[in-house]
């Protein structure tokens, strides 16, 4: 999932926190279910995409820049775009423990 930008600057930080985490509906909500629809329907996901096999299913939550609400999502990991590109080019592979497939 990518999101809007965010910002690095303290004064936005209870805003972010309250898209992102806090409130009903917030994205890290809404992004729970969509795992959880991945996870349910993964052997149909595997047939649309012409797969063999069905494998794990790997989550992260992408956003433009860094966001505050990292800190308050255990469940995932929640990186920037940038960051999940470089991390996965240095790990060669599903570069993070949580979310892991």
């Amino acid at each position: 999932m990518l999101f809007r930008n965010g910002s690095l600057e303290a004064r936005y930080w209870r805003d972010d926190l309250d898209e992102y985490v806090l409130r009903a509906g917030s994205y890290a909500e809404r992004f729970r279910r969509k795992i959880s629809w991945a996870i349910e329907n993964r052997k149909a996901i595997a047939v649309a995409l012409g797969f063999d096999s069905v494998g794990n299913i790997g989550a992260a939550m992408l956003t433009l820049y860094p966001c505050i609400a990292r800190t308050f999502i255990s469940d995932f990991p929640c990186v920037s775009l940038t960051e999940f590109m470089l991390d996965y080019e240095r790990a060669k592979q599903w570069p993070y423990s949580l979310g892991k497939p």
